[in-house]
C-alpha cells in the first residue's frame, strides 16, 4: 500500500486540496458577498438616478452624482494588445481583499445619497436610520436624535444622518472586517499546512496512509456535527479540518509512542508496536483517523505528555 503512495501521488493530492481552497474562498466565500455588494450598487444608483432627476438644485446634484460615481468606480477590465476585452474567468473577479474596502465605499455612497433629500423629508428619511441604530446603541440614538430635532439648519440634520447612517453601518463592516480577516488566516494555514503535509510524505513515506486517514477524519469532524443537527462550522474551519487532520494524526503516533515508552509507560506496549514505528497496522491507523477527527484528543494526549516530561525534570 505504501508503495503506491510515493511522490506524485501526495503532491497531486495537496495540488487538488490547495486548488479546492481557491475555490472555496473565491467562489463560496467572497463570490456571494460581491454578487450583494452588485445588488446594492444597482439600488444605489436607481436612487441616484431618481434623486437627481427631482433636485432643485442641479449644482448639488452634479456634485453628489460625481462623488458616488468616484466611490463606486472599478478599474477598468484588462484588455489584450489589440485592445480587445480579457475574458476573465469568475475565479478571479472576487479576491477577498477588495471585498471590504469595496463594501466602505458603497456604504459612503449610500450615506452620500442624504444630499439629494429635500428639506422637508428629512424627518421621514432619518426615522428608519434612528430605529435601526436603536437596535445597535440606544444611547447614541437617543442623543443623536435630540441633536437633530435641535438642529437649526438642513446643513446640521444632513450631517447627523450621515452619523447615525456611518453608526448603523459600522457593525456590519466590523463583522465583514472580522469574518474576512479569519478567512485569510485560515488559508494561511491550509497553504503553510499543505506544505507541511507533503514534506513529510516525502520524509516519511510509511505515514502517507497515517496522513491520509487523519485528513479523512478532519473532513468527518464537521460532517458528523452537522448530520447531527449542530450549527455547520465556518468556512474557515471546514477548509483547515482536513489539514489539521492530517497532521495531527501524524503528531498523535507520535505522541502514542511517547507515552507508551518504557521509561514513560502510560499507555503499555500495544499502543508502542501499533505507533509510529509500525504505523500502517490496522490499530495505528485507527489511532490516526481517530486524531484526525478528534483535536481534543489530540490535546489531552499533549497535556499528558507535557506533565509526564515536566515531572520528570522535576
Amino acid at each position: 500500500m505504501t508503495e503506491l503512495l510515493w511522490i506524485p501521488i501526495p503532491f497531486t493530492l495537496c495540488a487538488l486540496y490547495f486548488t479546492i481552497v481557491i475555490v472555496t474562498s473565491r467562489g463560496f466565500i467572497a463570490a456571494p458577498i460581491r454578487r450583494v455588494l452588485d445588488k446594492e450598487e444597482a439600488r444605489c444608483r436607481a436612487d441616484l438616478k431618481v434623486l437627481v432627476a427631482n433636485c432643485g438644485n442641479q449644482a448639488t446634484a452634479t456634485v453628489v452624482q460625481s462623488s458616488i460615481d468616484s466611490l463606486l468606480a472599478k478599474p477598468p477590465p484588462p484588455t489584450t494588445p489589440s485592445g480587445k476585452k480579457k475574458k476573465r474567468s469568475w475565479l478571479f473577479e472576487s479576491p477577498l481583499t477588495t471585498l471590504y474596502p469595496d463594501t466602505q465605499a458603497m456604504n459612503e455612497a449610500k450615506r452620500t445619497l442624504v444630499e439629494l433629500i429635500p428639506a422637508d423629508a428629512l424627518d421621514d428619511y432619518a426615522e428608519p436610520l434612528f430605529l435601526r441604530l436603536d437596535a445597535v446603541d440606544p444611547e447614541a440614538a437617543k442623543t443623536l436624535r435630540e441633536q437633530f430635532k435641535s438642529a437649526n439648519d438642513d446643513a446640521s440634520r444632513r450631517m447627523l444622518i450621515r452619523q447615525v447612517h456611518a453608526l448603523c453601518q459600522a457593525q456590519s463592516e466590523n463583522e465583514l472586517a472580522a469574518e474576512l480577516e479569519n478567512q485569510r488566516i485560515a488559508l494561511w494555514l491550509a497553504g503553510v499546512g499543505l506544505l507541511f503535509v507533503f514534506t513529510l510524505s516525502l520524509g516519511t513515506h510509511a505515514h502517507q496512509p497515517s496522513l491520509l486517514l487523519g485528513a479523512i477524519g478532519g473532513f468527518l469532524a464537521p460532517l458528523v456535527k452537522i448530520n447531527n443537527g449542530q450549527r455547520a462550522a465556518s468556512w474557515g474551519v471546514m477548509v483547515l479540518s482536513p489539514v489539521g487532520g492530517a497532521l495531527t494524526a501524524i503528531g498523535g503516533l507520535l505522541l502514542v509512542r511517547l507515552l507508551s515508552d518504557d521509561k514513560v509507560n502510560v499507555l503499555g506496549p500495544v499502543l508502542r508496536d501499533n505507533s509510529w514505528e509500525h504505523p500502517t497496522t490496522a490499530l495505528a491507523l485507527s489511532l490516526a483517523l481517530l486524531f484526525g477527527f478528534s483535536g481534543r484528543l489530540f490535546s489531552k494526549l499533549a497535556i499528558a505528555g507535557t506533565s509526564q516530561l515536566t515531572g520528570s525534570n522535576d
